[in-house]
């Protein structure tokens, strides 16, 4: 019979052998593939092979597995969610419109182009729990950024493994338990975790971009907390399994009243779009006839509070203990408003307005109409006015695109226009400067003395003046307009009309010259009078009243060359009038009828030249406040000069105009800068974190001055553009490549600041599920691309946060191998030139190195990167035999690579451009080789490796991604590179008398021709 501690000592035992046991099990999850379901099936053959890989054998496998064991048993059983879920994203996983396959035509990036699905097809074969994993990877993704995100992971992970370990090792399940509490999963890997469904967020945003708006425009307003628990564990786990069951249960058709901001998350996270009934004054349900919802599930938005101008959304407040190194935990809150997806290029804009209409007040309370009035000032000044030839779009052209856009939208697009204008207004206004910079409303014209300083035409500025007045509804006798008119008749013209008494009159243009010397005042009524006039005036009468004007004797004009007339109107002279100015802001009005004296007082304008006046016993309530109905109807009158106004608006928040310019404008200068290097990228987004600080003080979009332009910059590059013609003189900013990369990054994670500087070899940006490539490694190496032009693709390099990729400092060339010496025949060329592509099975590729070094590094103490140097490889194969690595960008400005231009015919002469020299062609047959010339053709690259003794022609005719790695590599080779578009701009004689002569290669470090023949490399 044992005794007691005898067992005891036994239970020790089997405890001890239990852990010894599972110390020494070695879990390989990579090993373990689980048969997906069904309803995922087909989401492997859709992802690249790359991603296919890496989710059934590579490291996101192995994180899916062991994340699965951590958390199976913790989860309840959703079999209708997985279900649906996995149709979803089958379904948008077969759209080639957010998921495009990559081809030989897509050059380079083939190997890396289509959706990031990576996570999904790793948790489909790892297990069902693992896909719940992944829509916990999703919540995460869509409240917090990747470095919080992975804060959290790593948290429950850890809390998760110290509940497993404490099991009692004699249970029966304990043995399964314990060896999950050994798993070790590292932080990179949870980042990389997060940075996959992160991704895969942004495509199924972009494929159900109408459901989700539709979703998230009902469920953001609803203030509820996703949990209110401040321990990391319990609050995620408690938030992910309500939002589990609760979504299960819609699914399955069963109707719930959702007051949980967790079920709202996911709402928003999760891709399914049951039908909603908000609880709002309407009580209508809004009917999204999702198919993968069972019928019967509706979804009522109860909340502790719903306003329609709340931008709250459900909210998340956590303490993150491992979001840095050292300290305390760091409390962060975030709400699902702020982060309900990324932005289009025109939803920037539209914030964008917001943000400038924040800034006027009372002005931008109506939507509707600040955006008419941002149309008008655009179409104002460029639509139909001559404009020196710009290098870019202005600001205000953006602007008004946006404004445009809202005004023209509809239904659901309107509100979802409306609330991020809305947005704007409330949350960003220091989006371009901080508030105390802000110019005055309405572009700095919100007053009338503003706009007459606008106005350089006399009779101009009284129009705008009773225009204004005739808001006020005043009586006609109540105001009066005082202005100045010049005694400089040279802007008085005869007019061909006569009246019946014979005599000729003359039409006044009015003057710019302000000089008051020179000048007089007059006067006019603000407000028509109702009865007809019995004075002669050049129209007929008006129903609608007359005004009257008070000028000086006109006999006096006569006498001086010509009389000023006024269309419509019954002109009076002054001499019946006597006027006694009291000071510049009053003055006595005494009719010589024997009618009393009146005493008129400054009402608005500018009392130097012409403001409008009110009888100082006329119960009027006068401003010099302008309004918005009153400004959009001036714009439309034409009364404002355009240089004057282009004027104002590159100086706004500066009360002085000067070459400095104001952080306003420089955020408005940046802005449309990176207007214009989005607008080449239909496809892509922006983060909604771009507007947490100023745009000016990004480092891309610094600009002190408007002289800061480079003389003799390529024509091309960047500078801050002036007009030179003398009526309109937009300012316009263009950005380098380096600092088109830098903006990208930033609109990615505004955190991210990075000097262009840095970034002058930078090829590519992966970041998200997108790739940002420079231009000209996508195009034919012919084309010469703007800096600013960078392409967009949807993929990523597979990993976290901004990757910028660059070449090595040092690209290798396959040495030449002499077993192959048979294939190089380099078979000579005579009479006519051939033609053709010998290179059809040439690609390039993207690779990686696994070099990698932080970049932008601003804050000490963070346990994660938000942007790295990524060493990246751009190799050419021919099949699938490795030719040569290449750094494209360095090669492509090189001085020994010539682009011919095309060949002008005319006047009995030819005209030949290389580079930038143009020659004269004598020669009848351009396509004929002459004698003199031994021309070879090179049909392999063994050839190109392998130099021939005498200039070659590389045939890849119409092959650009052959022709762009045969002019990289020769370049790279030290070859004369000279690039034929097509065989019409040849001529051959030229090139080998240029060639002869040393013309081609003046100032270049090469070999002459007699030296070295073999240092001319023709690509056709």
């Amino acid at each position: 019979m044992s005794t007691p501690s005898r067992i005891h000592a036994s239970a020790l035992s089997a405890i001890q052998e239990t852990t010894v046991a599972l110390a020494s099990i070695n879990f390989d999850f990579s090993l373990v593939r689980v048969e997906p379901p069904p309803e995922y099936e087909a989401i492997g053959k859709l992802l690249s092979p790359a991603r296919q890989q890496a989710a059934e054998r590579g490291a996101e496998h192995v994180v899916a597995r062991k994340l699965h064991a951590l958390f199976a048993e913790a989860l309840p059983s959703t079999p209708h969610l997985l279900a649906a879920y996995g149709s979803r994203t089958t379904e948008i996983a077969k759209s080639d419109i957010v998921n495009p396959q990559g081809r030989r035509e897509d050059g380079i990036l083939q190997d890396w182009i289509g959706a990031d699905g990576t996570s999904i097809w790793a948790a489909a074969t790892s297990g069902r729990a693992a896909i719940a994993v992944h829509l916990l990877a999703c919540l995460l993704a869509r409240l917090f950024s990747a470095p919080e995100a992975t804060a959290i992971w790593e948290q429950i992970v850890l809390a998760r493994k110290a509940q497993l370990s404490t099991v009692d090792a004699s249970e029966p399940v304990a043995l399964s338990k314990l060896a999950a509490a050994q798993v070790d999963i590292t932080r990179p890997q949870l980042l990389g975790w997060d940075a996959s469904a992160r991704a895969w967020l942004s495509v199924a945003d972009r494929a159900k971009q109408r459901q989700q708006i539709q979703t998230m425009l009902l469920i953001k307003n609803s203030i509820i907390p996703v949990s209110q628990k401040m321990n990391v564990y319990e609050s995620v786990m408690e938030s992910w399994t309500a939002a589990l069951i609760t979504l299960e249960k819609i699914i399955s058709g069963i109707p719930c009243n959702v007051t949980d901001g967790a079920v709202l998350l996911a709402l928003g996270s999760w891709h399914i779009y049951p039908d909603l009934l908000p609880l709002s004054a309407r009580q209508e349900v809004i009917k999204q006839c999702d198919p993968l919802v069972g019928t019967g599930g509706l979804v009522t938005l109860g909340a502790s509070s719903h306003s329609p101008d709340s931008e709250s959304g459900a909210y998340w407040s956590l303490p993150l203990a491992y979001l840095r190194f050292y300290g305390d935990p760091v409390v962060v809150s975030r709400n699902l408003s702020d982060n309900a997806g990324r932005l289009s290029r025109l939803e920037l804009c539209l914030v964008t307005l917001g943000a400038i209409f924040s800034g006027w007040k009372k002005y931008g309370d109506d939507i509707d109409k600040a955006s008419l009035l941002v149309q008008k000032i655009s179409m104002y000044l460029f639509e139909h006015f001559p404009l020196h030839e710009m290098k870019g779009t202005h600001w205000l052209q953006y602007l008004a695109d946006a404004a445009e856009n809202y005004l023209s939208s509809e239904s659901l697009q309107r509100e979802h226009f409306r609330s991020l204008v809305n947005r704007g207004r409330r949350r960003y206004g220091t989006f371009l400067c901080d508030k105390n910079f802000h110019p005055t409303p309405m572009f700095g014209i919100s007053s009338v003395h503003e706009l007459i300083d606008l106005i350089t035409d006399t009779e101009k500025r009284i129009e705008a003046l009773r225009i204004t007045a005739m808001w006020l509804k005043a009586p006609a006798d109540s105001m009066l307009i005082r202005y100045t008119r010049s005694l400089n008749l040279d802007s008085i013209k005869p007019k061909v009309e006569e009246e019946d008494d014979g005599l000729e009159f003359f039409e006044y243009e009015g003057s710019t010259r302000q000089d008051h010397q020179d000048a007089i005042w007059e006067y006019a009524t603000a407000v028509p009078s109702e009865a007809t006039s019995k004075k002669r005036k050049w129209a007929s009468n008006h129903s609608s009243g007359f005004h009257i004007r008070y000028i000086e004797d006109r006999a006096k004009i006569i006498m001086g060359g010509g009389l000023i007339f006024f269309e419509g109107e019954d002109v009076r002279s002054l001499t019946d009038i006597t006027v006694s100015n009291l000071s510049q802001s009053t003055f006595l009005w005494t009719p010589k009828t024997g009618r009393e004296t009146s005493r008129y007082e400054f009402a608005f304008g500018n009392p130097s030249i012409a403001a409008v006046f009110r009888r100082s016993d006329a119960p009027l309530d006068t401003s010099d406040e302008l309004n918005v109905d009153v400004l959009t109807k001036l714009f439309d009158r034409n009364v404002i000069n355009r240089p004057r106004l282009m004027e104002k608006l590159d100086n706004l928040g500066e009360s002085i105009p000067s070459n400095r310019i104001p952080k306003y404008v420089q955020s408005l200068l940046a802005l449309a800068a990176a207007n214009d290097v989005y607008k080449l990228m239909p496809n892509s987004t922006v983060s909604t974190n771009v507007f947490t600080r100023p745009l000016h003080e990004a480092s891309w979009a610094q600009v002190q001055s408007s002289q800061e332009i480079s003389k003799d910059a390529d024509p091309i590059s960047s500078e801050i553009l002036r007009s030179e013609d003398d009526t309109l003189r937009p300012l316009i900013r263009s950005l380098t490549r380096a600092q088109a990369f830098a903006c990208i990054a930033a609109f990615e994670n505004r955190a991210v600041d990075l000097d262009p500087e840095t970034l002058a070899s930078v090829l590519a940006i992966s970041a998200g599920n997108s790739i940002y490539i420079a231009m000209p490694l996508t195009c034919d190496p012919i084309e010469q691309t703007h800096e600013n032009e960078i392409k967009h693709v949807t993929g990523n390099i597979g990993k976290p946060g901004i990757c910028l990729l660059v070449p090595p400092p040092h690209p290798k060339i396959r040495k030449q191998d002499n077993d192959e010496w048979n294939l190089v025949n380099h078979t000579a060329m005579a009479g006519i030139a051939e033609f053709g592509d010998s290179f059809q099975t040439t690609s390039l590729h993207l690779s990686l190195t696994g070099y990698e070094l932080p970049a932008g590094v601003h804050s000490q103490g963070a346990q994660d990167f938000d942007a790295r140097f990524v060493e990246a490889l751009v190799s050419i194969f021919d099949r699938d035999e490795w030719v040569a690595d290449v750094d494209v960008l360095k090669a492509l400005q090189r001085p020994e690579l010539i682009r011919t231009g095309p060949l002008l015919r005319g006047n009995d002469k030819q005209i030949v451009s290389y580079g930038r020299k143009a020659f004269l062609c004598q020669h009848d047959k351009v396509n004929q080789v002459p004698q003199s010339m031994k021309l070879t053709s090179i049909e392999c690259w063994q050839e190109l490796l392998d130099p021939a003794m005498n200039p070659a022609i590389f045939r890849a005719e119409a092959n650009k991604h052959a022709r762009l790695a045969a002019a990289v590599l020769s370049v790279q080779l030290g070859h004369l590179t000279v690039l034929f578009k097509d065989r019409s701009m040849i001529c051959w004689s030229c090139i080998d008398e240029h060639l002869r002569n040393g013309s081609l290669k003046a100032g270049l470090a090469v070999p002459t021709y007699e030296e070295h023949e073999n240092n001319s490399i023709f690509i056709c």
